[in-house]
């Protein structure tokens, strides 16, 4: 007995002539993958030596230039959207802009690598932002209380909600969590 089936998207032919002996055919060995507007070829099986190679995968956030200044406003603050911000200075400050509609979901990764304390102002907008913060292994109750980043300490900022909507202790605009935050 023999059987003979077509199995989309490629050809595959499997024939069974007895219970002990079956053939797996492909007329079609890839599949190909698009990755970035990019075709890559996939063996059907993969074995010892058949593994796809990449030639290179790069990223990484940009990062803000060293911020030396004491005091980093909320216009200064919005063009740091999306980077690493090294900051180099003593005691300073950062002004926690008011959450809008279009904030939702931008980041901001900060590094003290100063020499002081490195107060996040949650009310630097004259608007005070209810915010997360999850140090270590505690939640804490979102409010609107500075914390500060420890020189050598590290906080990621996330815009989780647009601010005129919400803004409360149930639903916060922001996350900070990090390690060094007091």
């Amino acid at each position: 007995m023999s059987i003979s089936v077509s199995l989309a998207p490629v050809n595959t032919e499997v024939s069974v002539s007895s219970a002990n002996d079956i053939a797996v055919s492909l007329t079609n060995p890839t599949t190909t993958v698009e990755v970035n507007n990019q075709a890559i070829a996939l063996p059907q099986s993969l074995g010892t030596g058949d593994s796809p190679t990449f030639s290179s995968v790069t990223t990484s956030q940009t990062i803000a230039n060293y911020v030396t200044d004491t005091s980093i406003t909320t216009t200064e603050f919005a063009t740091y959207t999306g980077k690493k911000i090294i900051y180099t200075g003593g005691a300073g400050e950062i002004d926690l802009p008011a959450a809008v509609a279009a904030d939702a979901g931008k980041s901001w990764v900060i590094i003290n690598a100063g020499t002081g304390g490195l107060t996040i102002d949650v009310d630097g907008s004259s608007t005070a932002q209810y915010v997360r913060f999850l140090t270590g292994g505690a939640v804490s109750t979102s409010n609107s209380v500075n914390r500060v980043i420890a020189a050598g300490g590290t906080a990621e900022i996330i815009c989780i909600t647009d601010g005129s909507v919400t803004n409360s202790a149930s639903v916060p605009n922001y996350l900070i969590y990090g390690g060094g935050i007091s």
